[in-house]
């Protein structure tokens, strides 16, 4: 059986009175001017630099948006005629969905390959008129680096089919830059 032993009160009240109260009183006002003129100066750096990253990330959200409203490239006149040619939409016998799934996988595979965060892609149904056949898909990315997207945006629209980037939506969260956009080509249904 084990006893239980209880410690020695008067040796607590010794160490208690061996401790030498002036030196601790020192140690705490060291600790106490280290806290006030070291850490609490650190903290009100660190709110500075804060504030001005969250002014330059907001500088630099309207600089994207000018960005994405303006063309990357102007076209020269004969070079826009012959964009929107026949011959650079998709033929009537193409599926619409294949088209949908082929757009899909080019953008799934881009993002891969530069590390951009493929949240989603909707595929709606294709809206017609008589003659041609809009196809999209909407997209939805997340980055650290808009500028891959921005490059994403120029490979698409420079694919041999004609494609354009519409309903473009930027936002941030945190360190991200949320992207949400529409890619639109476009089918012929008939000769005209």
């Amino acid at each position: 059986m084990r006893t239980l032993t209880i410690p020695n009160l008067s040796k607590l009240k010794d160490s208690y009175k061996s401790i030498d109260r002036k030196k601790l009183g020192i140690y705490i006002i060291v600790i106490l001017s280290i806290l006030r003129f070291v850490i609490y100066p650190m903290k009100e750096e660190v709110k500075k630099d804060k504030e001005k990253l969250n002014s330059k990330l907001q500088e630099y959200m309207e600089d994207i948006k000018l960005y994405t409203s303006k063309k990357i490239k102007q076209p020269s006149q004969s070079v826009s005629n012959n964009q929107i040619s026949i011959e650079n939409l998709y033929g009537e016998n193409a599926k619409s969905k294949d088209i949908q799934i082929s757009l899909a996988k080019i953008v799934k595979k881009y993002a891969k390959q530069n590390n951009i965060n493929l949240q989603s892609i909707e595929m709606p149904k294709p809206s017609k008129t008589k003659y041609i056949e809009q196809i999209d898909i909407k997209v939805r990315l997340s980055t650290n680096d808009p500028y891959k997207v921005f490059s994403l945006f120029q490979y698409l629209e420079a694919m041999p089919k004609y494609t354009v980037i519409k309903e473009t939506q930027i936002n941030t969260f945190g360190g991200n830059v949320n992207f949400d956009f529409t890619v639109s080509t476009y089918k012929l249904l008939r000769k005209i």
